[in-house]
């Protein structure tokens, strides 16, 4: 395919979409055991996923249930950069890098 065949924000959306889906099997994985081999019989296989999966989905009822989120969204606190005096009088060695980290 030649390289204008896609815009580049095109790309990039189909690229990190394909990131948060693979993340998500990911955990699905990790939490659920889903990628575990349950029969050689695909329908089965594709059963106990779903069955997995439909489990998942009761949990994070449940958890909304337990503890509902806030009706008014907290405020963010900006973060604020402070200095670190703490570096000793012998480290770094180069003059340089304490320049760039006194910056």
């Amino acid at each position: 395919m030649p390289a204008d065949a896609w815009p580049a924000p095109e790309v990039i959306t189909a690229y990190y979409g394909r990131i948060g889906e693979e993340n998500r099997f990911a955990q699905e994985d990790r939490e659920l055991g889903l990628d575990r081999l349950v029969g050689y019989h695909l329908p089965g296989q594709e059963l106990a996923t779903l069955v997995g999966l439909s489990v998942w989905n009761v949990g994070l009822v449940q958890g909304l249930l337990l503890e509902r989120p806030p009706a008014e969204r907290p405020v963010e606190v900006l973060r604020q950069a402070v200095v670190d005096d703490r570096i000793p009088a012998h480290w770094p060695r180069y003059p340089v890098l304490v320049e760039r980290l006194a910056e």
